[in-house]
């Protein structure tokens, strides 16, 4: 969406729904209140979201009063949409931090106002992240439509695209297809970023230190380029997977698609020296999803537990391990198990730490690491110091709940959930205290209620950030459609036997 049409579309907002006087006389009904997402009802929110606005019926007549303390704001239904004034609904948010506010939904009838059960929503004191970082993809799944990164501003509304793969082929109403996607910050800082757009004129668009740059990683003896990413929180050094992911459709069973991966290692990018190095390598195991831990002293992944390669997809299952880290001499350690899910015949992957290094969040589904169609994938949490396992049952659906991010402060957690078709992913926004206890997640909300009801895409591996992206998309695809992506050093070949201390580890 352009600049110019996020500001008509907010104005448009502001003026939807109109100040009005609640209802001094009106009937009660002891039913829930009809609105969409109902997942708002009960939760608990940021002190700085942007407006929880809701959608109605369209073809009745309501009065909304969201309240608490002295401040209250009353607004009627436009067209089923129940707007709040930004301004108002940050000072009631700032009035109330650490408290209630209670909303009531009165509709009109024929005999007047009929009141339906009051619900709250929970001021948490803890703020959320400005921004989140997505993939927005059509669920066509084989690399055919539109994909963009987009950013999202969680206090205004306002979203904008980072890059996209739209271009038009020479030839009449045929496009070509680019990928865009693994974009990763810094430790929650937009301005030291990375994505990749894969296909013709390809490579990893690098900003980092104000200098945006187009990097070609694999190099050497490398037998797949680079893909799932992970920056260290201090360092000008990025953990990467090599992945060979492929796909299948299946034709019996709920889960969609089957995405597996025939090979796995991991490699260290060192962006100063612009060299690659391999942090370790098997013959008879797959790592992935490197995940570095907030102090930088260890590299966390997922780990097959023996040889698949002549098992069937379903049969490959993975550990969380972690690797130690010497920052002073660049060099690895020693290799931990950290949650041995394979011992419990499931599967575990997408290692993210909270940034205060408390919690290990996880999805653990019934096998493999890529399982954003698998109905089995729940997100879970580890306390790092006890080891103690936290299923979250009241933050998981029926359906898939997969990729999550952690906010800066440790206080939230954003989760990629297909619980609502099992066909779409939307973020959802769940609150976690400083025991783990986690609270009914909400839908990341939208200046327009009826968004993600009419979104034709996903929303894919969202990631929080405090910052927007240092360029503009323009300056991005400059780099992308014209200049030459500069090819990786390696600095480590993969045949040469090494031990865990000189950059190559092994696994045994």
């Amino acid at each position: 969406m352009k600049k110019t049409n996020i500001i008509i579309f907010l104005l448009a907002t502001l003026m939807s729904s109109c100040s009005v006087d609640a209802p001094k006389s009106y009937s009660k009904s002891s039913d829930a209140a009809p609105i969409q997402p109902d997942c708002y009802i009960g939760t608990t929110i940021p002190c700085n979201i942007l407006p929880m606005n809701f959608s109605v019926d369209a073809n009745k007549d309501f009065i909304v009063k969201v309240s608490g303390g002295k401040t209250e704001i009353s607004v009627d239904s436009d067209n089923g949409d129940v707007c709040f004034p930004i301004d108002k609904w940050k000072a009631l948010l700032s009035e109330n931090a650490g408290n209630d506010i209670t909303f009531e939904v009165y509709e009109k009838t024929n005999n007047g106002y009929t009141l339906y059960s009051p619900f709250t929503m929970t001021v948490s004191k803890d703020s959320i992240d400005e921004y989140v970082t997505y993939r927005m993809i059509e669920p066509s799944y084989q690399a055919s439509g539109e994909m963009s990164v987009n950013q999202y501003n969680l206090s205004t509304g306002e979203e904008s695209i980072i890059a996209s793969d739209h271009y038009t082929h020479s030839q009449p109403g045929y496009r070509t297809q680019r990928c865009v996607n693994c974009h990763f910050v810094q430790r929650h800082n937009s301005q030291n970023r990375s994505f990749y757009y894969r296909g013709e004129k390809g490579g990893m668009i690098l900003s980092y230190n104000g200098t945006v740059r187009k990097i070609d990683t694999k190099t050497g003896d490398m037998p797949f380029s680079t893909s799932i990413t992970s920056w260290h929180p201090t360092l000008p050094l990025i953990a990467f997977s090599m992945d060979n992911f492929k796909q299948s459709f299946h034709s019996s069973i709920t889960n969609k698609i089957e995405t597996f991966n025939l090979h796995g290692d991991l490699v260290l990018y060192d962006i100063e020296k612009n060299e690659v190095t391999n942090i370790i390598r098997t013959d008879d195991r797959f790592e992935s999803f490197p995940e570095w831990a907030p102090d930088g002293k260890h590299l966390y992944f997922v780990c097959t537990d023996d040889d698949k390669n002549k098992l069937p997809f379903d049969s490959v299952k993975y550990d969380i391990l972690r690797i130690a880290f010497d920052a002073d001499t660049r060099s690895w350690g020693k290799i931990d198990t950290v949650y041995s899910a394979t011992k419990l015949d499931s599967s575990a992957t997408i290692p993210k730490i909270s940034p205060d290094g408390k919690f290990l969040a996880i999805t653990r589904a019934e096998y493999g690491m890529q399982v954003p169609t698998e109905h089995s994938a729940d997100v879970c949490l580890i306390n790092l110091a006890t080891s103690e396992f936290l299923p979250l049952k009241n933050v998981n659906s029926p359906r898939c709940d997969s990729y999550h991010s952690w906010s800066t402060n440790s206080r939230w957690l954003l989760i990629a959930s297909k619980r609502e078709d099992g066909s779409y992913a939307r973020n959802y926004i769940t609150h976690i205290d400083e025991n783990g206890n986690a609270t009914k997640p909400f839908r990341m909300p939208r200046l327009n209620p009826r968004h993600d009801a009419d979104l034709l895409k996903s929303y894919n591996v969202p990631e929080f950030a405090q910052t927007p992206a240092p360029f503009t998309t323009a300056e991005y695809m400059e780099v992308v459609a014209k200049q030459d992506a500069e090819k990786a050093k390696f600095g480590s070949p993969m045949k040469q036997k090494v031990d865990g201390k000189s950059g190559a580890s092994r696994l045994r």
